[in-house]
């Protein structure tokens, strides 16, 4: 876990904190949060209607997702893991290592989960590639 996270992100503190939960919990909340947000989008949303089965849906679907992983992030690693009492004490590295998460590795593994899903016999199959023939 952390040769992935160590590309873009290097923690300044308790870094034994981070290699013992911290990476870990993160990428558990990545994986687990884009999985749903491309499964909601995919196959709940997708076999309903074929309303959202554009590329501004998809990019708002994902979106939402990054503000989540963002959000679960901070606060998972920010009061369980390191124990901080409140947001003001968090330190600016999980604010980064958040920030990361949901941006970069979150729009990968949304689109990684959108070529699994899209086989899916759904709405929105063709979103955000067009179908294949």
């Amino acid at each position: 876990m952390d040769a992935l996270y160590s590309l873009v992100f290097n923690p300044s503190i308790k870094y034994k904190l981070w290699l013992n939960g911290g990476f870990t919990i993160g990428f558990f909340i990545l994986f687990i949060g884009t999985f749903l947000g491309t499964f909601i989008y995919y196959v709940v949303v997708g076999k309903n209607t074929r309303k959202y089965a554009h590329l501004k849906s998809w990019l708002f679907s994902l979106f939402s997702t990054m503000i989540v992983v963002f959000l679960l992030s901070l606060t998972m690693l920010g009061f369980i893991v390191f124990q901080v009492p409140d947001f003001e004490s968090i330190p600016i590295d999980i604010w980064i290592f958040s920030l990361w998460n949901s941006t970069l590795y979150a729009i990968v593994f949304f689109f990684l989960f959108s070529l699994i899903f899209r086989q899916f016999k759904g709405n929105n199959r063709s979103v955000p590639i067009g179908s294949r023939k």
